[in-house]
């Protein structure tokens, strides 16, 4: 979010939710927030695979937005710097528009 938007209010959060069947295998649930407003969603056996599903979903919606358009639709006035990632080689191989 703060390579490709220049955002810094954005946050991964992760939480448990227990079985309500006795002796079933919790849930764990995860969102990305950006400016006080959840984007995208997932949900996993584990934390760690439901925030990485949080940030494929995220991804999916945001991929091909351009950092004016993110910043209209959440009305991100962050002062961070977009930079466009090219890989270590230089080639223009990279994340630009991905990273999250």
């Amino acid at each position: 979010m703060s390579m490709t938007f220049g955002c810094t209010n954005y946050r991964l959060m992760a939480s448990e939710i227990p079985s309500i069947v006795p002796g079933g295998a919790p849930t764990s649930i995860a969102a990305l927030m950006v400016h006080d407003e959840i984007i995208a969603e997932g949900q996993a056996s584990s934390s760690k695979n439901a925030k990485v599903k949080a940030s494929s979903n995220a991804v999916k919606m945001l991929g091909n937005m351009m950092p004016i358009e993110y910043r209209m639709l959440y009305g991100c006035s962050c002062d961070g710097e977009e930079k466009q990632w090219v890989g270590k080689d230089g080639n223009g191989v990279g994340m630009v528009g991905t990273a999250i």
